[in-house]
């Protein structure tokens, strides 16, 4: 076992909640039931031959015989079971003439922990987009306003299309250096996708898509409690690497949007993260808040002492907790977590 996975996914089996983990390394997928605190297996992948599968850059974990596995080159979807045998496979960014068009602009490029979304109502998924006629280092201000940032592939057509969802109105604005990177939330209703909620580590600005009509909200409010005054750049730093490292290192930031969707009501959270207190050559030390947002994404609670996390990019919710890897903890080759308990918000 690893102490993190920086690929992993969860799912609900009956009663447990089972984490899964991918082990570069060794090219095993990890199964943890993280209600009953054990490991249950570890599943080796085979590298070549019919059940060959690449090095693994993003899961999905549907349920225990419906694991989703995207290679590290980007041309394939893997559907595979518990024993890690490839129950089917699709291609993704395969040029041809029904999709050049897109591929003439667009590259499907799937990065762990967001992006990545597989509807089974609709048997589609919903990829993050990379779009590259126009570049962010030497055209950025064309770039932010003209690219979108995901797409969907569906299956029985293979045919991939783009969802109108830009940078928000700040980025399309304000130039922010590498604090760009979308971060997706995928919130399904009866069984489909419903919404998929976006925000970036530079904006208080949270988006809303709604799959049924393709329309976006903008939730921008005037203030918030932990205001992190982030310093935008100029158009022309783009070309410099050393101008959006610094910013990269010295400023806070906006973390994920998760979903609280076992309430009354749905809510949300998001981890924030403030200015780094020291800096070193390979690392550097910060204070993580906790905001809680109702459905209008008001906020209605913040932590007020910062919480002593080092990691919340791959947290994710179950059960009224919260759970973040814990990489502090006191075995090397054990995964552990921190909890957070979220009480109080509407009935369960």
């Amino acid at each position: 076992m690893l102490p993190f996975y920086s690929v992993a996914g969860i799912f609900q089996n009956r009663k447990e909640l089972i984490f899964v983990g991918y082990d570069e390394t060794r090219h095993t997928l990890n199964f943890i039931d993280v209600s009953a605190r054990k490991v249950l297996n570890s599943i080796p992948l085979e590298k070549e031959g019919p059940m060959g599968v690449d090095q693994i850059s993003a899961l999905y974990c549907q349920s225990l015989d419906s694991l989703f596995a995207v290679g590290i080159n980007g041309s394939l979807i893997y559907l595979l079971d518990a024993q890690g045998r490839i129950r089917r496979k699709w291609p993704i960014n395969a040029l041809d003439r029904k999709n050049a068009a897109f591929y003439d602009e667009n590259v499907f490029s799937i990065r762990h922990p967001s992006g990545f979304y597989f509807d089974p109502k609709h048997e589609s998924f919903y990829i993050r987009n990379n779009y590259y006629r126009k570049s962010p280092s030497t055209q950025p201000q064309e770039f932010y306003k003209e690219a979108l940032l995901l797409g969907k592939l569906d299956l029985a057509t293979t045919q991939p299309e783009l969802l109108d969802i830009p940078y928000s109105p700040t980025l399309r604005q304000h130039y922010v250096g590498d604090m760009d990177d979308p971060s997706f939330a995928f919130v399904a209703k009866s069984g489909s996708l419903d919404k998929i909620i976006y925000s970036f580590p530079a904006t208080a600005d949270i988006l809303a898509y709604e799959v049924a009509t393709g329309r976006t909200t903008l939730y921008a409010p005037k203030t918030r409690p932990i205001a992190l005054h982030i310093k935008y750049l100029n158009w022309n730093d783009a070309k410099s690497m050393g101008a959006r490292m610094q910013s990269f290192k010295s400023e806070g930031r906006y973390g994920k949007i998760i979903p609280i969707t076992d309430r009354d009501k749905p809510y949300y959270v998001q981890f924030c993260q403030g200015v780094p207190t020291s800096i070193s050559e390979n690392s550097f030390t910060y204070k993580v808040h906790l905001l809680v947002y109702d459905e209008d994404f008001n906020v209605i609670f913040q932590t007020k002492e910062a919480m002593p996390f080092s990691t919340y990019d791959h947290a994710f919710y179950h059960g009224g907790k919260l759970y973040l890897f814990n990489p502090n903890g006191s075995d090397e080759d054990k995964l552990s977590f921190l909890t957070v308990a979220l009480e109080g918000l509407g009935d369960s």
